[in-house]
């Protein structure tokens, strides 16, 4: 995780990779490069929280193990704060939707 980052999208992207990890997802990077970040699919959140954030816009891919050719994706913008969770596919909604009632229930938001 880049550390110019600020506190408060830290806390939000933390979060993020770790619900979407204890919901059995399996997640990658692509930060807009030849290729993803990461060279496969991993539930390791250190891992993935390493290959984050070296961008202002990146996709946080998300799969299962059970079915990798089935992805959705988390548009996160850096730099917006609160909001840095710009878009997801709906089928991530019901682990997305807890994240945003946190951030909203959050004293900076």
């Amino acid at each position: 995780m880049h550390a110019s980052l600020n506190e408060l999208e830290k806390r939000i992207i933390v979060r993020l990779v770790n619900d979407l990890i204890n919901a059995g997802k399996v997640l990658n990077v692509d930060n807009g490069g030849d290729s993803m970040e990461l060279p496969a699919f991993s539930s390791c959140a250190d891992t993935v929280l390493n290959a984050m954030a070296e961008t202002d816009v990146e996709h946080l891919i998300v799969s299962t193990r059970a079915c990798p050719g089935i992805r959705s994706s988390i548009l996160l913008v850096y730099g917006n704060g609160i909001d840095l969770i710009s878009d997801y596919g709906m089928s991530l909604h019901p682990i997305i939707e807890p994240i945003f009632a946190w951030i909203e229930s959050m004293p900076e938001a």
